[in-house]
């Protein structure tokens, strides 16, 4: 979703910023962020101390295609 910022991740739901309003997406499995334009490895390191499952993907790994990246992370989804 272009224009928009993620304020928060709950147990089954998301908060995001549009413009001025704050929106909650609920009934959610997964989220995969795809932010940014370099790898954060602090990030990786703060997922894994407090055990949340992650994979990373794509750039993160690479430099790939998007259709390679969007497949990849789409995999990463399934197998966790």
């Amino acid at each position: 979703m272009f224009g928009t910022a993620l304020k928060s991740i709950q147990d089954d739901s998301v908060t995001i910023i549009t413009g001025d309003d704050d929106k909650t997406l609920s009934s959610l499995d997964q989220v995969v962020p795809a932010v940014g334009m370099k790898s954060r490895e602090d990030l990786k390191s703060k997922l894994k101390e407090k055990a949340i499952p992650h994979a990373v993907v794509g750039d993160a790994l690479q430099a790939l295609r998007i259709m390679e990246a969007t497949e990849e992370g789409a995999r990463a989804a399934r197998e966790q």
